[in-house]
């Protein structure tokens, strides 16, 4: 059997110069449409990567709000924990138990800043009892420290004016103070100052930049911030507020309510006292009305007998003279027992109302004091409900 050879020419041994002048054509043209699109892809990623990161920071930061009542001081350090010696510095994501933070340097890098104002009663960062309830002056109010007094203190905040003394952000007419902000560091150093942070971002006053704030070659930070009347809503504090407040404004009309039925109860109490002294009167009347009646019935009784003696007598001619007289008086003594008769009637009818009446008004004084006394007694469970309303301090 014959086999077949093929014999090698000089093409066969490798690439040509033309082959190897293609390959580094094609191999420029891949790392020019790499380095234009490499820088875009990082920035891109950089960007969304800080959005997230700063998504993150601001839930944790209004979580923490909710739970103690104030907001997180900055971290001075790489440690991140709180320092609330400062108003800016960096996220302390240990205080916010962000536990990749660590692993994470968007979170380690953010800035952060909290607005604290102790002339306007102010400070977001410090936990004080700012909100206190109307309640009765029967009821002590206790010194409750939660998200109530941090509601309160951001309404403080919110009244408060504009200064470059406490967190800002903005410049000139936009310029306005918030109740916190964060910033996110861009890919690159944009405007080229020596830190990472660009533009007010960069500096050490309390300013940050404004949020939405064009990116431009000299400027791509990002920043979040919460001002005071948006994080206000978004904790349902005015829902809770207006409630403890209708409650005392019930509280203090409860209050005149109360005080006008203890005014009246008094009162009805005045006319019992009267009335008493009236059904004594009423009954010292028929006392006296049945004395005289007593005494006209005896004087009756007398000018009969005077007069049956003057009739027997005037049979022998001796008593005929008197009997006119006697007659007169013994009329006379049937009109007096009449009258007395009537006096004690009207009298007896006097003391029976005067009792009747004093009867009623005990009645309606009995029930006088029951309805103040559950007066009273609501009125102290109102209080005692805003005081538990204002220790629970329940905010979202």
């Amino acid at each position: 059997m014959h086999s077949i050879q093929v014999k090698k020419t000089h093409h066969d041994a490798g690439f040509s110069l033309i082959d190897m002048s293609i390959l580094m054509v094609l191999i420029g043209g891949l790392i020019v449409i790499a380095i234009g699109i490499v820088p875009q892809y990082l920035q891109k990623k950089s960007l969304e990567e800080s959005k997230q990161a700063i998504a993150k920071a601001d839930l944790a930061v209004r979580g923490f709000a909710v739970s103690h009542g104030r907001l997180p001081c900055p971290a001075t350090n790489a440690g991140g924990f709180e320092d609330c010696t400062v108003s800016v510095g960096t996220l302390p994501w240990k205080t916010l138990d962000l536990a990749s933070a660590s692993k994470d340097s968007q979170f380690t890098s953010l800035r952060y800043g909290v607005y604290n104002n102790a002339a306007a009663n102010a400070n977001l960062t410090v936990l004080q009892n700012d909100f206190v309830p109307a309640v009765p002056s029967t009821v002590t109010t206790p010194v409750n420290l939660n998200g109530l007094d941090f509601c309160q203190s951001l309404k403080n905040a919110a009244g408060a004016a504009f200064s470059v003394a406490s967190v800002n952000t903005g410049l000139g007419a936009s310029q306005r103070n918030v109740a916190y902000a964060l910033a996110a560091s861009g890919f690159a150093n944009a405007d080229a100052l020596g830190t990472a942070f660009d533009g007010l971002n960069g500096g050490a006053t309390l300013a940050f930049g404004q949020v939405n704030q064009v990116r431009s070659q000299n400027y791509d930070d990002l920043v979040l911030v919460r001002d005071f009347n948006t994080l206000y809503d978004s904790l349902a504090c005015g829902h809770v507020i207006d409630s403890l407040s209708v409650m005392s404004e019930i509280v203090d009309f409860s209050d005149v309510v109360l005080g006008n039925a203890i005014e009246a109860r008094d009162n009805l109490i005045f006319s019992v006292v009267l009335d008493t002294i009236g059904a004594g009167l009423a009954a010292a009347g028929v006392a006296l009305a049945g004395i005289a009646l007593g005494a006209a019935i005896a004087a009756l009784t007398a000018a009969s007998a005077a007069l049956s003696g003057a009739i027997a007598s005037c049979v022998v001619l001796v008593g005929c003279g008197f009997i006119p007289g006697y007659t007169a008086a013994v009329v006379a003594g049937a009109i007096a027992v009449g009258l007395a008769g009537v006096s004690v009637g009207l009298n007896a009818a006097a003391s029976f109302a005067a009792i009747a009446q004093l009867v009623l008004r005990g009645i309606a004084l009995n029930a006088a004091n029951i309805q103040v006394g559950t007066a009273t007694t609501n009125l102290g469970v109102t209080g005692a409900w805003i005081n538990r309303m204002d220790a629970a301090g329940v905010v979202r």
